[in-house]
């Protein structure tokens, strides 16, 4: 499992690096082979579309993610109000596809959660 650090709402100008985090994700573009940002709700690195970012805050955002399943490398999944349910949904869906799923977590409760759905897990934690 990685663990990105949220950076898009860092007041700091400076990209830092974070013992043990596997990526940044931040708000701007950056050169980074390894750092993601958010243009909107697509999920880039450097200029290469790899992903899509969705806030899930109801059953549209959640039959959108379903719909981006198996054409993007990345599903970042933010939550309005947290729930184990869309997150279980969703990481059946991408059950055989290449598609891995990133949970934005706003306490360490989530972790648990969403690092032990389904009996697997999702494949990266945005802290």
């Amino acid at each position: 499992m990685e663990v990105w650090i949220d950076k898009r709402l860092s007041i700091e100008s400076a990209v830092q690096t974070f013992e043990g985090a596997d990526r940044m994700l931040l708000s701007t573009s950056t050169d980074s082979n390894t750092d993601f940002f958010c243009d909107g709700n697509r999920l880039m690195r450097s200029s290469q579309l790899v992903g899509s970012l969705v806030i899930l805050d109801g059953e549209a955002s959640q039959d959108y993610a379903r719909s981006v399943v198996g054409s993007v490398e990345w599903l970042v999944l933010e939550f309005s109000d947290w729930s184990m349910i869309p997150i279980e949904n969703l990481l059946a869906a991408c059950e055989g596809t290449p598609t891995k799923i990133a949970a934005v977590l706003s306490t360490p409760e989530q972790a648990q959660g969403a690092g032990f759905a389904l009996q697997r897990g999702v494949e990266a934690l945005v802290v």
